[in-house]
């Protein structure tokens, strides 16, 4: 439909009316322009009815009904798990069409859970005796222990072995137990998701060694899932956001040779590798070709022999390795890193967060010829009260300091899809007057942010691995949304503290919880004099926390104990706190319910309920893909005692226990007659 011209009622008025109108103040205009504002709200009405019919255009609580007219059942409470049930709804005639076929469990559980899979008929990998008249090569052969590349591949998903026959029942997540049986299937799940970023400079280590990472960190680099083409197509390793390995990518290289060493123009991309893959270098401006690049291991930075062109690449630690020949050569990267959800800046979409510039009255962009220092030493003497600079790449930069004037507010933020480093040890935010504002979106910050001075500060979407400290003597209203930050420093009764769905670490390198439980996340000083008022929800807490005062800790995880001074006030809820805290009154907190609940409770037969329940991690170290996941074998009184049954934690948002019980329900009615299935985490 046309979009409608304005005040076409008052144009539909004879003139001798509109003049008159016009001799008497235009009474009759106004009451038109009431009336068109109706009508054009009835034709809206009207256009979206017709919307509405398709499940493709129609408006989200539409998508319920359409499924009814399908008779698909088990929707689930779109509050529950954050999820569209469009793409299901949508397919489910087409899903029907196959029942019962790998592919179409696979596509279901993208389209109910959100992650990407991979169906395992049992029968597959069973060792059978083959007739003598249909042999095939394949199956039921011994195993060949010169062969690596399938030695890697054991008890995955893309295991070629043979295995004699497991007679349990599929039903653990904790172990593939029960795969090899005729009658069962297994579903193999990677929950980590994978992010691309592109053109970042790597980072220089020493001569001729680089790290993908711009601040000069080992990080296993993600494959960037390709889209399948057809809705019966099987799940690959190209289809996954899985860790690449040596072995894989060597192979890949070693394909695209062998098919392409005969043309004079050889493209771009191999299945993993190029402008449009998983990742890509370029070289003084010049891209990389597959056949230049070797794949290696560099866990000790040796330096391979090399020919001129070539740069040497262990994906597993994201290190890169260049020739004795060349040098002076700037190298960009574009790669995908893995992690559980959007949160300490990233490529994903921060639309909504991101400030709204027609407010401004003062804009800047930055891009990787420009000097950051240079534009913040343009705000500071522009005298604006309200500022936004915006950076344009992922490039790493350097700041020191960022002053901000008197009843000010400051937007640094980066453009959407860009997460720009900035590597200076230490930024100091100087605000001597009251009513300055900063608002930090979308950075990584490899060193601390000083406070001097009395500020309200928003942190969200960033990473601030050094932490944030602040003079004893300021006034200070912190916000933390969605962001990973290391030790907090704040003085009590002059700093206000809120988090939310965020990672407050101690120590973001140390590989235990017992070495960051020796030192303290929240507390005014080293020493843990109590630090500020602080509301907490939904946030992993690693380390020792000693507060002032605590209004609320909802859904949160502390890893170690809690101190509150003030104890009166306040209260926690749904949270995982250690027993030696002193806190304010805990509601439905871990361990207490559980070490309050009936003796019979405690006896069955599974050994997790006969231990008290600890939170349990992938890995607690900052870089590694699972960084404060809950692991699968973390008791469910923390993985699912949230306020609304999901995890306790920075990632309740994600709503996997949800998601899991949504999925077993709905594969309920495509798993082939007589057939189990399992649902394995492989991330």
């Amino acid at each position: 439909m046309n979009q409608p011209s304005a005040e076409r009622l008052y144009h539909l008025l004879p003139a001798i009316y509109r003049q008159r109108d016009a001799a008497e103040g235009e009474p009759l205009r106004a009451l038109l322009a009431v009336m068109e504002t109706e009508l054009q709200a009835i034709e809206a009405d009207i256009e979206g009815l017709y919307e509405n019919w398709f499940i493709e255009t129609c408006e989200e609580w539409v998508v319920p009904y359409i499924a009814d007219l399908l008779g698909v059942s088990n929707l689930s409470d779109q509050e529950s798990t954050r999820l569209s049930h469009r793409s299901y709804v949508a397919n489910t005639i087409a899903y029907r069409r196959r029942k019962g076929t790998p592919a179409i469990l696979e596509n279901i559980t993208m389209d109910v859970a959100n992650w990407r899979s991979k169906v395992v008929e049992g029968f597959e990998g069973v060792s059978v005796t083959q007739p003598v008249n249909h042999v095939r090569a394949d199956k039921g052969r011994t195993l060949d222990i010169r062969n690596k590349s399938v030695l890697d591949q054991l008890n995955s998903p893309f295991d070629a072995a043979s295995h004699t026959v497991d007679v349990r029942r599929i039903t653990s997540q904790y172990s593939i137990q029960g795969q090899s049986n005729v009658l069962n299937l297994g579903l193999f799940v990677w929950r980590l998701q994978s992010y691309p970023i592109r053109n970042s400079p790597a980072a220089y280590v020493s001569e001729g060694c680089y790290t993908v990472h711009p601040l000069k960190r080992d990080m296993p680099l993600f494959n960037r899932p390709q889209t399948k083409t057809d809705i019966t197509q099987r799940t690959e390793v190209i289809h996954l956001p899985c860790p690449l390995s040596v072995e894989t990518l060597a192979a890949d290289l070693k394909e695209y040779t062998a098919r392409y060493k005969e043309l004079n123009q050889q493209p771009p991309n191999s299945n993993f590798y190029g402008p449009d893959r998983s990742f890509n270098i370029t070289r003084n401006g010049r891209a990389v070709l597959p056949n230049q690049l070797v794949s290696l291991r560099l866990e000790d930075w040796q330096r391979p022999a090399l020919e001129a062109g070539q740069v040497a690449i262990d994906v597993e630690r994201g290190r890169l390795v260049l020739p004795d020949s060349d040098q002076d050569t700037a190298l960009s990267v574009s790669y995908c890193y893995g992690f559980s959800s959007d949160l300490g800046g990233g490529p994903y979409d921060r639309q909504q967060t991101l400030a709204n510039l027609a407010d401004s009255d003062w804009l800047q962009t930055v891009a990787v010829n420009n000097s950051l220092e240079r534009v913040l030493a343009d705000w500071r003497t522009s005298a604006k009260s309200k500022g936004v600079i915006q950076i344009l790449d992922n490039g790493v930069y350097g700041s020191r300091t960022i002053t901000l004037p008197a009843s000010s507010q400051l937007t640094l933020e980066s453009a959407d899809g860009n997460r720009p480093a900035i590597q200076s040890p230490q930024i100091v935010i100087e605000a001597a007057e009251a009513g300055a504002s900063l608002i930090l979106n979308g950075f990584l910050l490899k060193g601390s942010l000083i406070i001097r001075g009395n500020l309200n500060l928003t942190l969200i979407h960033c990473t601030v691995l050094g932490g944030i400290e602040a003079d004893q003597n300021v006034n200070l209203q912190a916000t933390i949304a969605y962001s990973i930050v290391g030790p907090l420093r704040l003085p009590d009764q002059r700093a206000i503290l809120t988090i939310q769905d965020s990672i407050v670490d101690s120590r973001p390198d140390a590989t235990t919880i017992a070495e960051k439980a020796n030192t303290f996340a929240i507390a005014a000083d080293e020493a843990g004099t109590s630090g500020p008022v602080t509301t907490l929800e939904r946030t992993t807490v690693f380390g020792q926390v000693n507060l002032g005062e605590l209004p609320l800790a909802s859904n949160v995880i502390f890893t170690a104990p809690v101190t509150v001074q003030r104890q009166y006030s306040g209260g926690i809820r749904f949270s995982y706190i250690p027993s030696d805290s002193a806190t304010p009154p805990r509601y439905r907190c871990q361990p207490d319910l559980w070490l309050h609940q009936p003796a019979q409770e405690t006896s069955s037969n599974d050994r997790d309920r006969l231990l008290q329940p600890i939170p349990r991690f992938t890995s607690v170290t900052y870089g590694e893909p699972g960084y404060a996941q809950l692991s699968q074998h973390c008791a469910q009184e923390i993985s699912t005692g949230a306020d609304d049954g999901s995890e306790m934690g920075v990632f309740h948002l994600l709503h996997q226990p949800q998601r899991r019980a949504y999925l077993q329900l709905n594969l309920e009615e495509y798993v082939p007659s007589g057939l189990d299935i399992g649902i394995f985490y492989i991330t």
